[in-house]
């Protein structure tokens, strides 16, 4: 009986220290706002370290998760040292985290040896408008979002209520993943959307790819108050916590869209100059536009055409005519000459005219497709900006025209 009283009494005592052996700090949800490298520089890009949310609890296992989904990834962890973690990662054996502070309200980790990791708890604000009612709220509709800190930032975002291409979203996030197109400073581009609740805070996120890059404040957005046309947001930027605000687009009537389609396709558009100084309430961003490679397979005959492209000769002789269909087809002249065509779309409230080019001509110069921002469209009048896909010598980019006026080729 007293063998068996000491064995409990070891077993006791053995597993009280090992669960002491677990700071209790730990155990909760950590968010990322910071990440270093070894010099204690803040990293401008984005690593998964650095969106990835860290989940511990008192088991010895936890789950990592990015922000804006419920997809977990598991993991179990063992107390190395008392400043040191040895990880398994969905199997992965031999991660190793050593924790250079950790508080209540604070955790610094050094995650990869070239990267410090700097969380905090997952906030929580008094608003409780649950995920689905805020997914219900965007789907379908156009949002501006706006920030003045840490620099000014402004982009129009349409919500799409589906997944339009897969391509750079896992398989796994297929069912609570959607599309969005992006209106900002550097132009048109498409991305995507998720949206979940993280320890009790919905958080929207919106990874910015393609030509936008990846942009921090939109990768986690955590919900602080909701109204019917507003919300607001908060997120973290180089460790320090902004605000930003997305407000609602009214809408235009569908009178209001038949006209704009109307005039638009009632008769070819003819420039006529182009428009200097710019709209008075015209905000421009003054930036580089990349261009990219178009690679041939060898033995192919590329054929070099400067004269499929606009010119200024083409402006200043107004030779430049835009013509759109009822049907969706459209039309890029250079008085007679066709130099594009395809289908058009009006995209954020009839502000952008979308094209998408048919041209088969792969191995030719030209234009192909883009996009049209709309300033002004009436019965006689349509002032635009022309941002279009130019190729020349098997280079693309995107070629951005000044405001330019155009009227009905009577």
């Amino acid at each position: 009986m007293k063998r068996l009283f000491i064995l409990s009494l070891l077993l006791c005592t053995s597993a009280s220290v090992l669960a002491q052996d677990i700071p209790k700090e730990l155990l909760k949800t950590w968010m990322p706002i910071m990440t270093q490298n070894y010099k204690g520089d803040t990293l401008a890009y984005i690593t998964s370290s650095s969106i990835t949310f860290w989940s511990f609890n008192e088991n010895r296992n936890g789950y990592l998760i990015s922000p804006g989904t419920t997809v977990k990834k598991n993991f179990t962890y063992t107390i190395a040292t008392s400043d040191s973690l040895n990880l398994n990662i969905g199997g992965l054996e031999g991660v190793y985290a050593k924790i250079a502070e950790l508080t209540d309200d604070r955790l610094v980790m050094v995650i990869d040896s070239n990267e410090v990791n700097t969380f905090i708890p997952v906030p929580s604000f008094q608003d409780k408008t649950n995920s689905g009612a805020i997914k219900g709220m965007l789907f379908g509709k156009t949002w501006t979002f706006t920030s003045d800190h840490p620099y000014p930032l402004k982009y129009d975002i349409h919500f799409l209520p589906s997944l339009e291409d897969s391509s750079f979203v896992l398989s796994e996030y297929y069912n609570q993943t959607y599309s969005a197109r992006l209106n900002g400073p550097l132009g048109l581009d498409r991305s995507f959307w998720g949206l979940a609740n993280h320890g009790g805070t919905p958080i929207l996120s919106i990874p910015m790819t393609n030509r936008t890059g990846m942009i921090d404040e939109f990768q986690a957005l955590l919900v602080k108050n909701v109204d019917r046309t507003k919300i607001t947001f908060a997120y973290w930027y180089k460790g320090e916590e902004f605000e930003l605000t997305a407000t609602k687009w009214k809408k235009k009537t569908s009178r209001v869209q038949r006209k704009d389609i109307e005039n638009l396709t009632r008769q070819p558009w003819r420039i006529q100059e182009e428009a200097t100084p710019l709209p008075t309430d015209t905000v421009e961003f003054i930036g580089s536009v990349g261009f990219s490679t178009y690679l041939l397979d060898e033995g192919e005959a590329y054929v070099n055409d400067s004269t499929s492209l606009i010119s200024q000769e083409d402006i200043d002789n107004h030779s430049l005519i835009l013509k759109f269909d009822k049907t969706g087809k459209y039309r890029i002249y250079r008085e007679s000459r066709v130099l594009d065509e395809g289908k058009w779309s009006f995209q954020f409230n009839n502000s952008i005219i979308y094209l998408i080019s048919e041209r088969e001509e792969i191995l030719t110069d030209g234009i192909f497709g883009g996009y049209i921002k709309v300033q002004k469209l009436t019965n006689n009048r349509f002032i635009v900006k022309r941002v279009f896909k130019a190729k020349l010598n098997k280079y693309f980019w995107d070629e951005e025209s000044l405001w330019e006026v155009y009227k009905p080729v009577r």
